[in-house]
C-alpha cells in the first residue's frame, strides 16, 4: 500500500502540499501591476504594421504587373517564332509551286 502512495505522490506533487508556507509566500509577493499600453504607442504600432503591409501589397502589385507585362511579350515572341517557322516550311512549297506554273 505504500508503494501507491508513492506513486501518487511521484505522479502527482501538487497533490499533496508539505506545509502551506509556499502557498502563503506566493500571495504575499506583489504580482507586477499589467501596465497598458498608451494609445499614441498603440497607434504607432498600428501604423508601422499598416505601412509594411502596405509596402508589401505595392511590391506585390509591381512584381504581378511586371509579370503580365513579361507574359505578354512572351507570347507575342512565341506567335512571331511560330508564325517565321510556318513561313519557312511554307517557302519552299511557294518556289515549287511558282517553277510549276512557269513550266506550264
Amino acid at each position: 500500500m505504500s508503494d501507491e502512495r508513492h506513486t501518487d505522490a511521484i505522479a502527482e506533487p501538487w497533490l499533496e502540499s508539505d506545509s502551506g508556507e509556499g502557498d502563503e509566500a506566493a500571495a504575499s509577493s506583489p504580482e507586477p501591476a499589467f501596465e497598458p499600453e498608451s494609445p499614441e504607442a498603440v497607434l504607432a504600432a498600428v501604423e508601422a504594421e499598416r505601412d509594411e503591409y502596405l509596402a508589401t501589397l505595392q511590391r506585390l502589385a509591381a512584381d504581378f504587373d511586371n509579370y503580365r507585362k513579361r507574359a505578354v511579350r512572351d507570347q507575342q515572341a512565341f506567335a512571331a517564332r511560330a508564325a517565321e517557322r510556318l513561313v519557312a516550311k511554307l517557302l519552299p512549297v511557294l518556289d515549287d509551286l511558282e517553277r510549276a506554273l512557269d513550266a506550264a
